[in-house]
């Protein structure tokens, strides 16, 4: 006879809902159906979170009854191992690319950051910020973005360099059209240009 683990039964349900609302957002998505996927994602976000903190007061509370020892509880910074920070931060990348189709720039950045904070070698997560970022005309900020992915802190998909080269190559041109907009003189205009070629 096998009885089930202590709290088991509570663990599950959120597990199960959790992933059947990611798939119900992933599906809205590929309908291009954006509103309903970040709703659903924003769902599939809390029935996680709540999963999480099932599993915690579960460990917490076998940890309690198996070691006396321990006199200090799980910190918050502890909480929430690896597998739940990656699958967090699917999550909040998925969101985010749905902001951007919807053009909500600001909840695109907001998802994309939460992202890279749970998962830094997320390079969907850096992408979106960078795109995010370059739409809400923070150019310098989503150059710094596009670094990142491109230098060898990041291990990145070929898909995902091109994407970050092309973005690089229109932040370039579109900053360095403002210069020349902005040049008052022949000469300043010239220098721009010269500049542009260079670069």
């Amino acid at each position: 006879l096998h009885l089930p683990v202590p709290g088991a039964f509570l663990a599950m349900p959120s597990d199960h809902e959790w992933l059947e609302t990611k798939t119900k957002a992933n599906a809205a998505f590929r309908a291009r159906n954006f509103k309903e996927a970040c709703q659903k994602y924003g769902e599939a976000i809390e029935f996680l979170k709540a999963s999480q903190r099932e599993t915690n007061k579960r460990d917490k509370k076998n940890n309690k009854k198996g070691a006396r020892k321990r006199k200090k509880s799980v910190s918050k910074k502890d909480e929430g191992g690896d597998e739940y920070k990656k699958q967090m931060a699917i999550l909040h990348t998925n969101r985010s690319q749905g902001h951007l189709m919807l053009k909500d720039y600001i909840k695109a950045l907001k998802d994309a950051e939460k992202c890279v904070k749970l998962n830094p070698s997320n390079e969907k997560g850096w992408l979106r910020g960078a795109v995010a970022l370059s739409k809400l005309e923070r150019n310098k900020e989503s150059m710094t973005w596009i670094e990142h992915i491109l230098s060898d802190k990041l291990e990145t998909s070929e898909k995902c360099t091109a994407q970050a080269q092309t973005l690089l190559r229109q932040l370039q041109t579109s900053m360095f059209s403002s210069e020349i907009k902005a040049a008052k003189t022949n000469e300043g205009k010239a220098a721009t240009i010269v500049k542009m070629l260079n670069a």
